[in-house]
């Protein structure tokens, strides 16, 4: 999940018009690729999903800490 929703939000804020993320993104996935002589595909591929992956954990992490910030109603 944590890939799968940082390809979303990267996605997302370049539709948005916030295009620098993305094109670092693309551009590390390209970089990786001419590196590899075979599979270059797959470790392009592979680049773009870690890069997904750490942005999704670094916004899933501070969205559970403003959540876990938010106090607790006693019923």
């Amino acid at each position: 999940m944590v890939w799968v929703g940082g390809h979303i939000l990267l996605n997302g804020i370049n539709d948005l018009g916030w295009a620098l993320p993305h094109d670092v993104v693309h551009h590390m996935e390209q970089a990786v690729a001419g590196f590899m002589p075979f599979w270059s595909g797959f470790f392009a591929w592979l680049a773009n999903t870690f890069f997904s992956a750490i942005l999704g954990f670094i916004v899933g992490s501070i969205v559970a800490g403003i959540i876990h910030l938010i106090p607790k109603k006693n019923h």
